[in-house]
């Protein structure tokens, strides 16, 4: 809108707090929880997806819980437009260290940059860190041992370093987040079928 002096402004929904800080003072997040969050964060990002963009800087601080746990993407600032499966970026800093997928530190966009960035953010909520070095983002550090089966497994497909290898889209990354919340999630074949 604009004011009666000519100010332009915007009124924006509010999201809540960051997810670092609601972690923070309401403590660790159940795995059921994390699942949860983890689906609505990804739900969030596929409508961004649908829209033709890339977030490309996915993790805690950009994500907001409102006073029931309810989750937001926010901070457009890093967005680009999703053109084909993959594009070259134009060399500015993207992402935020120890979330960022590998291909995004090398200048580069894929369409699961975003499902790594995901994965990254679960692990954090599962465990109290990222997969990757917190300070350059580049070292890998690995899955936490000690994980529930599923949290295992759609951690491995989400940060596998090859984006080829993962889920090659938001909606395979959700599937696998709502069984896994429903506890009907079983491990895929790997036999074609």
């Amino acid at each position: 809108g604009r004011t009666a002096d000519g100010t332009w402004f915007l009124v924006l929904e509010w999201a809540g707090v960051e997810l670092y800080d609601w972690i923070e003072k309401r403590g660790s997040l159940a795995v059921e929880d994390a699942y949860l969050a983890a689906f609505q964060a990804t739900e969030g990002v596929r409508a961004l997806h649908r829209a033709r963009f890339f977030h490309l800087d996915i993790s805690p601080g950009n994500l907001f819980a409102d006073e029931t746990g309810n989750i937001s993407v926010c901070d457009f600032g890093m967005c680009v437009r999703i053109v084909g499966r993959a594009r070259k970026l134009d060399g500015r800093p993207r992402g935020t260290p120890g979330f960022t997928a590998p291909e995004v530190m090398k200048g580069r966009a894929h369409i699961a940059s975003d499902v790594f960035s995901l994965g990254a953010t679960l692990h954090w909520m599962l465990t109290g860190r990222p997969p990757l070095g917190e300070d350059d983002g580049k070292k890998p550090r690995g899955i936490a041992p000690g994980l529930p089966e599923p949290a295992e497994w759609i951690l491995k497909k989400a940060l596998d370093p090859q984006p080829e290898a993962r889920f090659q889209t938001l909606a395979e990354l959700s599937h696998h987040l709502k069984l896994a919340l429903d506890g009907t999630w079983s491990r895929p074949s790997s036999r074609p079928i």
